[in-house]
């Protein structure tokens, strides 16, 4: 998606859900298993920050042709997902771009938070 001002935005338009100041978290659990966060999987409760998670996935996904975990079966990805640690870009690209990628993929939502909130990229 391309805003009025040139920015691009990645969208799955598949499933979502609207974060307002009133709902900030939601229960859903849907989606492509692939691209699901950890907490999304284990918990009850997440928020917008599994979409952090998401983001770090297709950016391997963009760089590998597939997401991580892609040759398994949908159950065994989410409990490979919900039981491992996260996956890691490979291969021979910046620093910067593998450091981006690994911060997104944190099992831990309070640290994806904050990479929320300090990345001028995800505002």
């Amino acid at each position: 998606m391309i805003q009025e001002d040139g920015q691009i935005k990645l969208g799955d338009l598949g499933t979502s859900k609207a974060f307002t100041h009133t709902t900030p978290q939601s229960s859903t659990f849907a989606g492509s298993p692939y691209w699901m966060a950890p907490e999304v999987i284990t918990t009850n409760m997440h928020d917008k920050s599994a979409d952090i998670w998401s983001l770090g996935i297709t950016c391997i996904e963009m760089t590998q042709g597939k997401p991580p975990n892609h040759k398994l079966p949908a159950m065994k990805a989410i409990l490979k997902i919900a039981n491992s640690p996260p996956p890691k870009l490979e291969g021979e690209y910046s620093d910067s771009f593998k450091d981006f990628v690994s911060q997104c993929l944190q099992k831990d939502p309070l640290q994806v938070r904050s990479l929320w909130h300090t990345c001028p990229y995800l505002a």
